[in-house]
């Protein structure tokens, strides 16, 4: 969780828009959460749903 929270956080200093910033911050936080509650399959999921959204 740990690596996680450490590749997020460098990952948000090369965004230039602060909208999409915001957006990315929502989004890890969900990750963040759902990583906490259920370990590797909080962490897969909501990548998953959001590569399948993405897709959509």
């Amino acid at each position: 969780m740990i690596v996680v929270i450490a590749i997020s956080s460098i990952a948000a200093f090369t965004l230039v828009n602060q909208s999409f910033v915001t957006a990315m911050s929502i989004f890890r936080l969900i990750i963040i959460m759902a990583s906490a509650f259920f370990g590797l399959f909080g962490f897969l999921f909501p990548c998953f749903s959001s590569f399948y959204t993405l897709r959509i």
